[in-house]
């Protein structure tokens, strides 16, 4: 039976038949790029030989290298079975190793590569400080599960490249397998005239193939790789092009690979696929594990149940949703739920923190960069988060701390629907839906100038407001029975319920942490607890401290709002409930009409005698 076979030109200049993933070498980079810019963490692929086939970062340099102290992955291949190093050095693994006291990581997952119950590779998911690590290891079941999903991915892929190698045996069985695959595939013959082009190429070239069938492949794309390839008899792996014609323009990441029937250059295959796509399909699978609904959301109050209920409704549209709150308050909680209940739901879910970012990374962390575009760049760039996003939600949490020079730029981009890349020209189109949140009065920062008037009203179309602790004390008791069922599971532990003593604390205190720090407390409880109870003893010290100083200012709080209320719902008796009545009233209390209407819904929650139209 006659082959195909791919040259792969290693480091030191041989030609060889290699490994199956070393054949499929670019597809291999595309994903551990992809698992690297969704997870942001570092990824190396080996092969069943231990050669590197895939890594990226500060590891990318080991590309086309065998690793010979790669004892995890050695221990992977013989088992098959995922391992987690959660201390380099000192694991079993590690006692044979000649850098286990100079691990370069700070902890792995590695996850082997199976197709058709035979090992073929594996992936590993290294953390280099020690956030990553805890991040690594707090998350490893669902990063595991995305890992063997990219794994099928590559191991898809080897099978589409065997199954290439048989093209002489069966032209009709061939085009069956070719056109079920996503990727684009062009063949050309020994005289570069196009001989193949498959399903996915029509689709992605919104071109007829049989039209094209038989004409020089240069004649329908000048810049085809193809004539080279069938010359130099040589491989081209992980390039990226652009493809324009009448109908559209498109970035693709390509291979090209000589066709040799015995020591014969019969043609060339050329296989490619949306950039976009790729990176749209990596980013949907890391969400996918974080999927929110509403009855994640735990309260019982009829001001939170009155918010999921216009949050379930805002989530069946498109529009911008600006979440405001205190901190803890759980509004990513809300975001998640409100992606995973609209039509973006099947796309990616993106999150960015606008605060935790400086900001001279910010800017390449949303928009993304090209290669070269500053000393560190990525090789072959790096798409943003408004990419990643693409076809899915972008939450831009924190907004009210992006600096004035990025606003303006965030501003552009969400008016027309593109952007630029940091030290690019090319222009990237996206299809995101936005969530901001913040913790601050973006209104008081307008009248500061340290926000924008033509950005706040771009994030304001159906702003939602999330309550805090205090504003829904129904809820503090029937949260920390969640949390103690919660922590109880994951601790091992048996309490059964609270003390009265420590239900009369926690509904007594202010909570400025709001549920996060409700759920902190409880969890530091659970775990000096010695009884089937949770008493007042178990919990942190600080907080009857805390209780005492919290309680004046909340009674003087109260006993201001209160007045505040008295004087409001008496003005609104002598000018009335008309808007131009409120816009009176918010001129001579020296408030907003927006700060006016959001004081009187609390009075209408607060009492049914108090008129808001």
């Amino acid at each position: 039976m006659q082959r195909i076979i791919y040259k792969v030109i290693n480091r030191g200049g041989e030609i060889t038949i290699n490994s199956e993933l070393q054949n499929i070498q670019q597809v291999v980079q595309e994903v551990a790029e992809a698992i690297a810019s969704a997870l942001v963490m570092e990824v190396e692929i080996f092969d069943n030989n231990l050669v590197v086939v895939g890594a990226t970062g500060r590891i990318r340099s080991k590309i086309g290298f065998k690793q010979e102290t790669a004892h995890v992955a050695t221990f992977v291949l013989e088992r098959g079975s995922s391992c987690t190093i959660d201390v380099p050095g000192e694991h079993f693994l590690c006692a044979h190793c000649k850098i286990k006291k100079n691990c370069f990581c700070t902890s792995a997952l590695v996850c082997p590569i199976s197709r058709d119950g035979k090992i073929i590779g594996t992936i590993s998911l290294l953390s280099f400080d020690e956030e990553q690590r805890r991040i690594l290891l707090s998350r490893q079941g669902q990063f595991l599960d995305y890992m063997a999903r990219m794994g099928e991915l590559i191991a898809g892929q080897a099978q589409l490249n065997m199954a290439l190698t048989q093209i002489a045996s069966s032209e009709r069985h061939l085009k069956t397998i070719i056109d079920s695959v996503s990727e684009g595939i062009i063949a050309v013959d020994s005289n570069a005239s196009i001989s193949y082009f498959n399903k996915a190429a029509e689709r992605l070239l919104n071109t007829r193939g049989e039209l094209l069938i038989g004409k020089p492949v240069q004649q329908f794309f000048p810049n085809s790789p193809l004539p080279s390839i069938i010359n130099e008899q040589t491989s081209i792996s992980g390039k990226e092009i652009s493809y324009k014609n009448e109908h559209i323009e498109i970035r693709l990441a390509y291979s090209a690979y000589p066709i040799i029937l015995g020591d014969k250059v019969v043609g060339a295959v050329k296989t490619f696929n949306d950039i976009k796509t790729i990176t749209k399909y990596a980013g949907s699978l890391a969400s996918r594990h974080e999927a929110v609904t509403f009855d994640d959301i735990h309260g019982s109050s009829p001001v939170l149940k009155n918010l999921i209920k216009q949050a379930k409704v805002v989530a069946k549209g498109r529009s911008t949703v600006l979440l405001q709150g205190e901190s803890g308050t759980g509004k990513e909680l809300f975001a998640r739920a409100i992606h995973q209940d609209s039509p973006f739901k099947t796309g990616p879910f993106q999150a960015i923190n606008c605060s935790a970012i400086p900001e001279l990374l910010l800017e390449s962390e949303l928009f993304g960069y090209e290669e070269g575009a500053f000393t560190g760049a990525r090789k072959g760039g790096k798409p943003g988060k408004f990419e990643l996003a693409d076809g899915g939600t972008l939450f831009l949490d924190e907004i009210g701390d992006m600096p004035l020079f990025l606003q303006a730029k965030l501003l552009r981009v969400l008016e027309s629907s593109n952007l630029e890349r940091v030290g690019g020209t090319k222009e990237y189109w996206f299809n995101v839906r936005l969530i901001a949140a913040t913790n601050q009065d973006l209104e008081m920062m307008l009248n500061q100038g340290k926000f924008r008037y033509d950005l706040y009203y771009r994030l304001n179309v159906i702003p939602l407001y999330i309550p805090s602790l205090k504003e829904r004390r129904d809820d503090v008791i029937f949260l920390a029975s969640h949390f103690l069922e919660k922590y109880c599971f994951l601790l091992g532990k048996q309490i059964n319920s609270l003390h009265d003593d420590v239900a009369e604390m926690l509904l007594n205190y202010n909570w400025p942490g709001n549920v996060r720090e409700l759920e902190n407390v409880i969890e530091y409880a659970v775990n000096f607890e010695q009884s089937v109870q949770l008493t007042k003893q178990s919990l942190p010290k600080w907080l009857s401290k805390k209780q005492h100083h919290a309680n004046q200012p909340a009674r003087l709080k109260n006993q201001t709002s209160e007045w505040e209320y008295e004087v409001i719902e008496k003005m609104i008796e002598d000018y009335g409930a008309s808007l131009e009545a409120k816009k009176i009233i918010a001129d001579k209390l020296g408030i907003s009409v927006t700060t006016l209407y959001r004081k009187l819904k609390k009075m209408q929650e607060q009492s049914e005698n108090v008129l808001v139209k």
